[in-house]
Order: structure tokens, then sequence, then C-alpha cells
């Protein structure tokens, strides 16, 4: 144990005493331990060791097909729950990869009409899996290039986590996670500008998680009101924008 915390904590894990605790209790033996811990030395989120994550209150399997969930992300979903409304019947969720934000929000409103969407068949099937775990919370999955098969004209609330890192930012602790659910051209805003586009003639209110250098507030006609919020470090991480007819009805 105490060879593997230096280990750890030499490779600059942070938080290495409890990772080291959470790999022993999951470790089916000694040597699988070993190749567990040179493994997160070698940058493997601890998810993907794990094959598990929380993400709210549900526990997911995760694997290398889809990223990690974030607790940036939870802190985006806690907002869209307290704002969510009993007109708003039908949501999206846009680049839902694993369905941690769809399944947790079917959790939260089971009567509502909840859409999980990914361009990705491969991610898909993660979401599915983890589907299986809360077969009670029923999502309908569908694979689209964010809305171009959907029908916005039926859909209330859109949320959307998409690709939004510069292609020229490499760090060792994303290295592992699929690319393409990360990059997004050299300023990072592809993907992003593309969904504002599909949604500006949408009635529906929108949830979009981004990088921290961004602006999305610019993207958008000045048909909508967009509203700046932050992470826990206090950096800007998604925004919520509504139509302004939206806010006078």
């Amino acid at each position: 144990m105490k060879q593997h915390l230096a280990k750890l904590k030499s490779y600059g894990i942070k938080n290495h005493s409890q990772e080291l605790t959470w790999m022993k209790n999951h470790a089916p033996n000694a040597s699988i331990l070993d190749q567990w811990v040179q493994e997160r030395c070698e940058g493997k989120p601890l998810a993907y060791i794990l094959k598990s994550m929380d993400f709210m209150d549900l526990s997911l399997y995760i694997d290398e097909r889809v990223l990690v969930p974030r607790p940036e992300t939870e802190v985006m979903v806690e907002h869209i729950i307290s704002n969510i409304q009993t007109t708003d019947q039908v949501i999206v969720d846009l680049g839902t990869g694993s369905g941690c934000i769809a399944l947790s929000l079917k959790k939260t409103f089971p009567e509502k009409t909840v859409v999980g969407v990914d361009i990705d068949q491969d991610a898909l099937e993660v979401a599915i899996i983890n589907q299986k775990k809360y077969e009670q919370h029923r999502v309908q999955w569908v694979v689209s290039d964010w809305l171009s098969t959907i029908d916005i004209s039926t859909v209330d609330v859109i949320i959307a986590n998409p690709p939004y890192v510069e292609t020229s930012w490499k760090d060792k602790s994303i290295q592992l996670e699929p690319h393409k659910a990360l990059y997004s051209d050299k300023d990072g805003l592809r993907d992003i500008r593309t969904i504002i586009q599909q949604v500006q003639y949408s009635k529906g209110k929108v949830w979009i998680e981004h990088g921290h250098q961004h602006t999305l507030s610019k993207l958008f006609n000045k048909d909508w009101n967009v509203t700046q919020h932050y992470d826990l470090n206090k950096q800007p991480r998604f925004i919520n924008a509504m139509r302004t007819d939206h806010d006078k009805e």
C-alpha cells in the first residue's frame, strides 16, 4: 500500500489516497491492483479503470467510448433541474455520451419525455448499458448529428455538452479520452456554432456547456436572452438562453 501511495503521489495524482482505496476495493487480486496503479500513473482516468463513475445520484458504467462525466456538468444539471417548469414536456440532451445528463433528468422528471442524442453509435451503446441499469427511467436514444433529425418545434428544453476543446490544447489528463468528443476545431467552437445555428428558431430553453475562454452570447442573434453561469472554480462554464418573446409569454 505504501509503495502504491508513493507512486501515485509521485505522478501527481491529487487524491492518491482515496483513489488507491477505490482501486483496492474493486481489484480482484494484488496483480490487478498493481496493473491499475500503473495505468493510473500513465494517465488512464480512474473511471476507465473501475468501469464506473458516480454522476448526480446515479452509478454509471463508463469506458473509453465516452468522456468521463465532470463535476462541472453536474453543476449545469442542477441548474437545469431548478429551472424546468411543468410546461416543459420534451427535453433533448445533445452529445449524450454515457447518458449521464439524460438519465439524471428522466429520474428527476419521470413524467417528461427525455431524448438522448449522439452521432456516435459506440457512445450510445454505453448509454444503453446505463439505461439497462435504470430501466425504470426510460430515455429515447437517437443517432443524430446534433439536431439535424430532431423536430425542434416539439422540443421545450435543449441541452448540449458538445466538444469544446481547441485542437492545439493537449494535456495528460484528457489524452486517453475520445478526441472526437473533446476537440472542436482550432477555437473549440465549431460544434457550438452548429448547435446555436440549429436552435435559433426554436421556442425552447437552451443550456450549453462550453470552455471558460468562450463567450457564447455573441453567437446568438438579438432574439435571445443569454445568461452566463460559472463552475465550482468560478470559471465561465455554461449558458442558458431563452428567446425574448418567450420571456414575454
